[in-house]
């Protein structure tokens, strides 16, 4: 029996019952709103409690993690959900939207906790959640990883269940996981590696952010990528003027597009086996807004 010594104790419906076996997992959802709040007016609604909800300033718990939350669909007769050993985190915030840091940083804290309680691994054995403005599909939701080895997974890894939450970013994963990641999985290492500036603007209460992005070219000069920043987030993108290793000055065109939820930087007319700098302006994610309660 354990209960987090740094949350805020909020029972709702109780446990699913006793866990029935498996090893101690993590289990990442997003409560698809803005409040915890609602979210907890959904569980009673739902009886679909998680262990733990978390926002930009309180870790709540509602089920002591000796015991199984009520978050996974689990069908009858197939293989356990909620009751195999899966300690589940409600994250406030939206699986197609950028989440908030401070919140992140929180989950953070509760994954080290449950960690060292539980005995978990650092590790993700069904890959890193995917991330779209919409579900990006391709979700591994392998039976034999989730019935035999502890560790991190999203809500889209999980048997028998349909939803694609938590898609975090690559970024948003290295905050969770607390550092940089030494391994990506292969599907993820075509994203890029968005590195804020040291610009910020606010005009009108609308912060706009400027990132740098790195993409390399091919044979052809052209090159495509993925970014780690929703569709809607992006507002202006334009190549940085530099010169190649012949002193000749680089000119190149980028364009957006958007394929199965993913956000793709796209470049032409560039210099062969070289790389381009892009600047990409974005919107801060508190300026969008969403309506509805529940995971997607």
């Amino acid at each position: 029996m354990a209960r987090c010594p740094f949350a805020v104790w909020k029972p709702i419906t109780g446990s699913s019952g006793s866990y029935l076996g498996g090893p101690f997992k993590i289990v990442h959802h997003t409560t698809e709103g803005f409040k915890a709040s609602d979210a907890m007016r959904a569980y009673r609604d739902n009886r679909s409690d998680p262990h733990f909800t978390v926002d930009a300033t309180t870790i709540y718990q509602h089920i002591d993690t000796g015991a199984g939350a009520r978050s996974l669909e689990n069908l009858d007769g197939g293989v356990q959900t909620n009751r195999d050993s899966a300690v589940q985190i409600e994250v406030v915030g939206f699986a197609g939207r950028p989440k908030d840091r401070e919140t992140l940083a929180n989950v953070e804290r509760l994954c080290r906790w449950i960690e060292t309680t539980h005995g978990i691994p650092k590790v993700w054995p069904n890959g890193f959640p995917r991330f779209g403005a919409r579900d990006p599909g391709g979700h591994n939701r392998n039976r034999t990883n989730w019935d035999t080895k502890g560790g991190h997974y999203g809500h889209s890894h999980v048997p028998e269940n349909d939803h694609w939450d938590p898609g975090y970013t690559r970024a948003e994963v290295e905050i969770v996981m607390g550092g940089i990641l030494e391994s990506l999985e292969p599907e993820l290492e075509a994203f890029a590696l968005l590195l804020p500036s040291e610009i910020e603007v606010e005009i009108d209460n609308l912060v706009l952010t400027t990132y740098l992005v790195t993409v390399p070219l091919d044979a052809k000069g052209q090159g495509v990528i993925s970014l780690d920043v929703v569709w809607e987030r992006v507002i202006s993108i334009i190549p940085k003027i530099e010169k190649n290793g012949d002193g000749v000055w680089q000119t190149c065109t980028v364009a957006l597009a958007e394929e199965d939820g993913q956000t793709l930087l796209v470049a032409t007319g560039g210099m062969p086996e070289t790389t381009i700098t892009v600047l990409v302006k974005t919107l801060d994610a508190n300026n969008l807004s969403a309506e509805s309660v529940g995971c997607p």
